[in-house]
């Protein structure tokens, strides 16, 4: 709509006063895009009001379609009440694009996909599914444009914009964009991200072990996605790049992923690690801007090589770096903010394959200010170059979004994710669960500590006999409780919140003025 539709539209003629019997003291007109109602306060002279008189009105406000008739005879004749003497056409929507999967699918991250009202079962273990290759896993629709309305003013209503679906098709998944079918080309774990307007999907490989994870089994160690149909006993190790599924139960074992891991039973005196210890969420992503940066570096030094006269000098250490220094353009800002971050993980006990000595060469040839330490010449940055490639491929950033645990319940275990972390409705008793992304606990939480960077939900915390039990957030982040105990301590950010009497149904958050704020929930 023009501009003056929108002030009509916002500029509710009701609002008005005075005129004629038939504007303000005798009928309040309320106008909008889509209806006209006149609101008669007192009924008409003996006559009645001139229906045509009432039309030049409307006329006059910019009323030209949709006008009722019957409706404006009506209202010039009757008592008083409310007409509506004019109607316009609303916009058909239309419908974004969609998905439509043909096999089972299950999503890496269901709390996402679940509504703030809705149910979630959280004792639910499917199977994760295993496709063959050349199977079509998916049709991809397109978006259906809806059409336009008309206003009682005669101009076009647009309906809302629809969108496509964005289809990013990770390893061993083929997207044809023209007949909008995704295609598996390899046989193996599919794993889909699925949000409003995007999807993300991959087949990975998956090993399958039936059994028990004990001495006779030796520790599984696979590239993939490792699903174990058995438990994994005492002292034992699970590590996978991708997800790990256990059907069992973990008890005073280790268990390791690049994605999700789900434990269909629980896990007892266990440590479960979905992402890296020792690594955050930033720290993945500063590693990956340097890898990124110091790989267009090389770029452009193959190319500066290629160039004869260029090549001739470089033998020279002051003048690689003066070439380093001249087409490296902003990515010198991003290395040397990646290199600061970094360097604690890197210098702290370092890593495998000489991977201080790699780190010291970027920094002196970047920072400078290491002693005896002079700028690695081509061959020294090529391999130091090399080195970090080896980690960011090691820790892809597909651990940011696919990592998480789902457990029937822990005790007396540490549980560490970089994503969404869900403990089932038999609880978490005195364990140690750190998570970036939001913790939901469906039953008891009792003893140990609870830190979600992205808040957390929790049916129960603590206990009747005042166990001391420890829940902090991050400080945009909120705690919701459907029952918590006395001595339970809430944080949100640096401020906390000892709880001394029984409450039921509360979020604790922080207020505008950055302390705790304690608000009554009807429900969670």
């Amino acid at each position: 709509m023009d501009d003056d539709a929108v002030r009509r539209a916002e500029t509710d003629a009701d609002a008005e006063s005075g005129g004629s019997a038939m504007d303000g003291e005798t009928i309040l007109w309320h106008i909008r895009p889509l209806e006209v109602r006149a609101e008669r306060k007192a009924p008409p002279g003996p006559e009645g009001d001139d229906p045509a008189a009432l039309l030049s009105l409307l006329a006059a406000r910019g009323v030209r379609t949709g006008i009722d008739p019957g409706a404006v005879e009506a209202l010039a004749r009757g008592g008083p009440g409310v007409y509506i003497v004019a109607r316009g056409t609303p916009p058909e929507e239309g419908q974004d694009g969609r998905v439509e999967w043909l096999v089972e699918t299950t999503p890496v991250d269901a709390l996402q996909d679940a509504g703030e009202d809705e149910a979630i079962d959280y004792r639910e273990r499917r199977r994760l599914p295993s496709v063959q290759a050349g199977t079509v896993l998916a049709r991809v629709h397109p978006p259906v444009p809806g059409r336009p309305g008309t206003s009682v003013f005669g101009e076009p209503i647009p309906p809302k914009p629809v969108y496509p679906v964005e289809v990013i098709a990770g390893a061993g998944v083929r997207y044809d964009a023209e007949t909008g079918e995704i295609v598996a080309e390899r046989s193996g774990l599919l794993t889909v991200q699925a949000s409003r307007r995007k999807v993300r999907l991959a087949i990975g490989p998956l090993f399958v072990h039936r059994g028990p994870v004990d001495l006779k089994s030796g520790n599984i160690r696979f590239a993939g996605s490792v699903e174990i149909f058995g438990d994994v006993t005492e002292g034992m190790l699970v590590e996978a790049r991708e997800q790990v599924v256990v059907h069992g139960q973990i008890t005073r074992a280790t268990v390791r992923s690049g994605g999700l891991i789900v434990v269909a039973g629980g896990a007892v005196g266990s440590r479960i690690v979905s992402g890296d210890e020792r690594w955050t969420p930033g720290d993945i992503r500063a590693l990956h801007a340097l890898d990124e940066s110091l790989l267009r570096l090389i770029q452009k030094i193959r190319a500066a090589q290629s160039v004869p006269e260029i090549a001739a000098r470089l033998g020279r250490p002051e003048a690689f770096r003066s070439l380093v220094t001249a087409i490296v353009g902003e990515d010198a800002d991003r290395i040397r903010e990646a290199l600061k971050r970094l360097r604690p993980l890197w210098t702290e006990g370092g890593e495998a394959n000489g991977g201080k000595t790699h780190f010291f060469d970027l920094w002196a040839f970047f920072i400078g200010g290491v002693q005896h330490r002079q700028a690695p010449g081509p061959e020294a940055l090529a391999a130091a170059v090399r080195w970090v490639h080896a980690a960011a491929e090691a820790r892809p950033m597909a651990m940011l979004e696919e990592s998480g645990v789902r457990a029937g319940y822990v005790q007396a275990s540490r549980v560490i994710a970089f994503g969404d972390v869900v403990i089932g409705d038999r609880g978490a008793f005195q364990s140690e669960i750190e998570t970036f992304g939001r913790a939901v606990v469906a039953g008891p939480l009792r003893g140990g500590r609870l830190y979600a960077e992205g808040g957390a939900r929790l049916r129960e915390a603590g206990s009747e006999s005042g166990v001391p039990t420890q829940v902090a957030v991050g400080r945009a982040a909120a705690v919701e409780l459907e029952t918590v105990h006395p001595e339970v301590e809430v944080a949100v950010g640096a401020a906390s919140l000892r709880f001394r009497e029984r409450r039921s149904h509360v979020r604790v958050r922080l207020g505008d003025d950055g302390r705790i704020a304690l608000e009554a929930l009807s429900s969670l």
